[in-house]
């Protein structure tokens, strides 16, 4: 039973994907995803899994950083 001061807090979870074990991007740890857009969309250009993470991005409404070769505002265009 929880203490009545204690807060819960809501926690953002998403299912861990098969797709994310092959994404390139984690083999680059120095390129910054959310602020490094054009090296980021470079990387993403050469994964095998670049529409299952654009597909992700979309589906979780993830609005920051590169997913899928794209950043939010490129995303937004797309209709899955």
């Amino acid at each position: 039973m929880a203490d009545k001061d204690e807060v819960t807090l809501p926690v953002l979870v998403f299912d861990k994907t098969e797709w994310q074990a092959d994404a390139l991007c984690k083999e680059y740890p120095e390129v910054n995803f959310f602020n490094d857009s054009r090296t980021a969309k470079q990387i993403c250009q050469m994964c095998a899994v670049k529409q299952e993470c654009l597909e992700f991005a979309i589906k979780n409404d993830i609005r920051d950083g590169v997913w899928g070769g794209m950043l939010h505002k490129e995303r937004k265009t797309v209709i899955l």
